[in-house]
């Protein structure tokens, strides 16, 4: 009793951690999206047009991803609304949805994952093309394929049963009552992660490999090769993360099968941080290696006013670099 106390005591903490981190990321990720939009609409940079627009179409289905998340799963998780999510949200078919739309779009951002790999790799591979290829219908195909593969699994399966149980420490889970297609949703998931992340492994290699060929040769090294550097890191963190989940998601299925139900819980648990982290890394990702970004979104926050309370010091800071660098910078044109 004693050890399940504890074990309930720590999981309230981690989920409410959790809960702070994706409600502050939530609100930054909804300006991150007007922001990118309002530069995708004045053209600023058409070299990362392609990739903003995959960024931004990938985040306007994340938010909708998270929204979803919490009312179906994350709430649960912290044991309260009981009676709601056993007794009637499970009886309701729109239950089931939730349960296979989580599988659907995670999946579909491990696919996605693979065209932001080559969206990088083709802007650094043919530097001249890259604009006249990532637009119009091209990138639309290019934004929903993994549709294709993920919608025809949704109609299979969005009507399959599911049920909230609560274990001894309190938190709910959602489970498949029927055993051969909970088998059939993981396997499927598990081999999508699996085989996205070997051609976005694949794809990462040579994309390493044609930056070291790149940054020998000294006539690529201008601005726009070093955004696209930015943005390569970006692609490949991207990849490394969703290599974190898959490593929670192979045993957590394995325990399942095995009926270690305890152990599948933990690990099922532990997927909140990984959701999170693959859902808000295109915000943070974009800040910490584009300082460009973050100092323009920074400024984007604060002509907004209305939003001033939620910016943390450090914007405050970015913001001040920004303005002595153009002090400086017009002091120098001024001497000359």
């Amino acid at each position: 009793m004693l050890s399940g106390e504890i074990k309930e005591y720590f999981l309230t903490i981690f989920l409410s951690l959790i809960t702070i981190f994706d409600l502050i990321s939530y609100v930054l990720y909804i300006l991150l999206i007007i922001f990118l939009i309002k530069k995708l609409y004045k053209k600023e940079n058409e070299t990362l047009s392609g990739f903003h627009t995959l960024i931004v179409f990938n985040a306007i289905l994340d938010i909708l991803f998270i929204t979803e998340e919490y009312i179906s799963y994350r709430i649960p998780q912290f044991g309260i609304f009981s009676n709601f999510y056993q007794n009637i949200f499970s009886n309701i078919l729109i239950s089931g949805i939730c349960y296979i739309y989580s599988l659907c779009h995670v999946n579909f951002i491990f696919l996605s994952g693979i065209t932001i790999t080559f969206n990088r790799y083709y802007a650094i591979k043919y530097p001249m093309k890259y604009k006249y290829f990532w637009r119009g219908w091209k990138l639309l195909i290019l934004m929903i394929w993994p549709s294709f593969i993920v919608i025809p699994f949704f109609i299979k399966y969005y009507s399959v049963s599911v049920q909230y149980v609560k274990d001894y420490t309190g938190r709910q889970s959602v489970i498949v009552l029927d055993s051969n297609s909970n088998n059939a949703i993981w396997q499927f998931t598990s081999c999508i992660h699996c085989i996205s992340l070997a051609i976005n492994g694949i794809l990462t290699i040579f994309l390493i490999r044609l930056l070291k060929i790149n940054l020998k040769d000294t006539t690529f090294q201008n601005k726009s090769f070093k955004v696209d550097l930015l943005m390569t890191k970006y692609a490949i963190i991207y990849f490394l993360l969703f290599g974190f989940v898959v490593i929670v998601e192979i045993p957590m299925t394995i325990a399942s099968n095995l009926e270690y139900f305890e152990i599948a819980n933990d690990l099922l648990t532990l997927t909140v941080l990984c959701q999170s982290s693959v859902v808000f890394f295109p915000l943070y990702g974009l800040f910490i290696l584009s300082k460009e970004i973050r100092v323009n979104f920074f400024e984007f926050i604060d002509s907004t006013k209305v939003f001033n309370f939620i910016i943390p010091k450090f914007c405050v800071v970015e913001q001040n670099r920004a303005l002595r660098r153009n002090t400086i910078l017009q002091s120098h044109k001024a001497i000359k």
